[in-house]
């Protein structure tokens, strides 16, 4: 049976045999016809998005760079294993997709994909000068931003979260505090790990005092602390993964929409929000004052975990956070 008979019969198990096949085959032009296809198979009754969805994600991932930026374009997500704006950055370069992406907010995104891959952007036409998208971050890498570890594949995918770079001991210190109410950084912090908690079975606390950042893990009141000094590196790496991740069932958010975020959160815990945008130079000088803290409590680590402290010498100022989410069933 031809592709055309599959898509009339809703065939879902036999199309997705022949997506993998033309994919294999490299036969672009006609897995994009079998897509667009599958995109319009609701008109007769079928529900054929996840065929349609795993074709966009094939192009992206390894078709013509023409092709793959229109399906980026089309935006089928729900299905994929992960933003098509990352997947396409993936195997594609700049100079390679920019003559086919239309200004606006995926070019921007799939730009800044491409900036985690360690491309430096500087200079390059991301959004012309009299655009309204903005391009708020630099499009180069700080010396404390680790270029992204997802990995695609045709027919799976990979996130590995950072390696533990910091030995945890039991800390002594520490005395709960009553929480500041008012503080921006501590929404910046929960969103880091949104998707974990709206989209999944996550939880997350994020507290801020006035104190130490075994004071503000002390208010988490979680037992059996361990921590452990690391870097704004290390801290950085921690953050950036968890905010790339949908947890355990929420829907990937990928490393442009992460990288957003975390500049946004440094901002936040250095008071420099009504400085936005920021370059990468003062961001530096800003949150190098900071002291970064891995932690973990007596709880043994499974699924998808954040746990960090910061602490603001200058200003006397903590924050913690602790965010899980799991795997059921």
């Amino acid at each position: 049976m031809n592709a055309d008979a599959l898509v009339s019969a809703g065939d879902l198990d036999e199309i997705l045999r022949v997506v993998d096949r033309l994919s294999d085959d490299r036969e672009w032009e006609e897995l994009d016809r079998l897509r667009r296809q599958c995109r319009q198979a609701h008109e007769r009754g079928h529900q054929l998005w996840p065929a349609a969805a795993n074709a966009s994600y094939r192009i992206a991932l390894d078709g013509p760079a023409t092709m793959a930026c229109a399906v980026v374009e089309d935006d089928d997500t729900v299905f994929s294993l992960g933003p098509l704006t990352e997947v396409l950055a993936q195997n594609h370069s700049w100079d390679d997709l920019a003559p086919h992406l239309a200004h606006g907010p995926r070019r921007v995104a799939v730009a800044q994909e491409r900036v985690l891959r360690g491309e430096d952007l500087t200079g390059q036409n991301v959004v012309p000068a009299d655009h309204p998208e903005p391009v708020d971050l630099p499009l180069r890498l700080a010396r404390w931003e680790s270029p992204s570890t997802a990995i695609y594949r045709p027919t799976a995918a990979e996130f590995p979260a950072p390696a533990a770079v910091v030995e945890l001991t039991t800390i002594s210190s520490g005395h709960a505090q009553p929480e500041l109410t008012v503080d921006g950084a501590v929404s910046a912090l929960r969103h880091l790990v949104s998707a974990w908690v709206e989209q999944s079975s996550g939880r997350a606390q994020v507290v801020a005092v006035e104190g130490s950042a075994e004071d503000a893990i002390a208010t988490t009141h979680a037992p059996g602390v361990k921590a452990g000094d690391g870097s704004l590196t290390s801290a950085v790496a921690a953050m950036m993964w968890a905010a790339s991740s949908g947890g355990s069932h929420g829907r990937r958010r990928g490393g442009a929409s992460a990288r957003f975020d975390l500049w946004w959160t440094l901002a936040a815990l250095t008071n420099a929000t009504a400085d936005w945008p920021l370059s990468i130079a003062e961001l530096t000088e800003y949150a190098d004052e900071l002291r970064w803290v891995h932690w973990h409590d007596a709880t043994p680590p499974q699924g998808w975990e954040l746990h960090l402290a910061i602490e603001d010498p200058t200003d006397g100022l903590a924050w913690a956070i602790t965010a899980q989410d799991t795997k059921l069933g």
